[in-house]
């Protein structure tokens, strides 16, 4: 292949590694390879919208979701007559049964389980630990144990399929440190970066986002911290953000050094 404009192919230290393989391998849906964004991205926005999410009303006991959307949570009449063993089940989405046309969520659960396709795991945990975020969130998560395989079953597949979703679920960020995250991005890129970010803030990490684009830092930040000369010389939270204030901040005309209570402290 020959390639007539050199200039055109980023150079990997400008993009980071990990945006340079997606530059050169493009990420693509995993049912029908429309380009995504992002490699752990499993359906593109095309296949979401053809998939059933779990919604409330639902049975607070096996989480199944109720035809009528109306009114709220409630025992279904199956846990009503037998309570499960278990607590509480939650689901991302609803499993299609019906015959018919492929469905992305069927044919890429079948893939990864069936097919031996152990690289879908990584997608697929990474969409139930975000998506199931309301879950996880309600209560505090010693252990999480994957269903066990019988051995026989275990050598025949060669895998099991929940170790992996379980290993992707407990990978949940409790900290994100990003830096410069949009740099070089288009605009539609740069708006799934700061979704995830703040779907990210939403299911309870801490996030230290880092940019010099101050239009994404007051639409990401709580608090907002005004470094100049390698120095923190300024906090405020967003709503008292003055963006005069801000730029002498940046230009080492004004400094506010924050004091401990500021910087550490909870806001009443």
């Amino acid at each position: 292949m020959k390639v007539e404009n050199s200039s055109f192919i980023p150079h990997p230290s400008s993009l980071g590694f990990g945006r340079w393989l997606d530059w050169l391998y493009p990420p693509r849906c995993r049912f029908c390879r429309a380009s995504v964004f992002d490699a752990d991205e499993c359906f593109c926005r095309s296949c979401r919208e053809r998939i059933r999410r779990v919604t409330h009303p639902l049975c607070p006991s096996c989480g199944r979701p109720f035809l009528d959307t109306s009114g709220d949570d409630h025992l279904c009449g199956k846990c009503i007559a037998r309570r499960p063993h278990f607590v509480r089940a939650c689901a991302w989405a609803c499993y299609p049964t019906e015959d018919g046309e492929e469905h992305p969520l069927r044919e890429v659960v079948q893939r990864f389980k069936y097919g031996r396709k152990v690289s879908l795991g990584k997608p697929l945990g990474r969409l139930m630990a975000v998506d199931c975020r309301e879950f996880f969130d309600e209560r505090a998560l010693d252990v999480i144990l994957p269903v066990p395989l019988h051995p026989k079953r275990l050598r025949w597949r060669g895998f099991n399929q929940s170790v992996i979703l379980a290993r992707e679920i407990g990978r949940r960020p409790r900290l994100l440190l990003a830096a410069q995250p949009t740099r070089g991005l288009d605009p539609g890129a740069t708006r799934f970066v700061i979704e995830q970010v703040l779907a990210l803030r939403d299911a309870g990490a801490a996030v230290l986002y880092v940019s010099t684009e101050l239009e994404e830092v007051l639409a990401v930040a709580d608090r907002i911290g005004v470094m100049c000369g390698g120095r923190l010389v300024g906090m405020m939270w967003r709503d008292e953000a003055d963006l005069g204030r801000i730029g002498l901040m940046m230009a080492g005309a004004l400094d506010e050094t924050p004091d401990a209570e500021r910087l550490y402290g909870v806001r009443g």
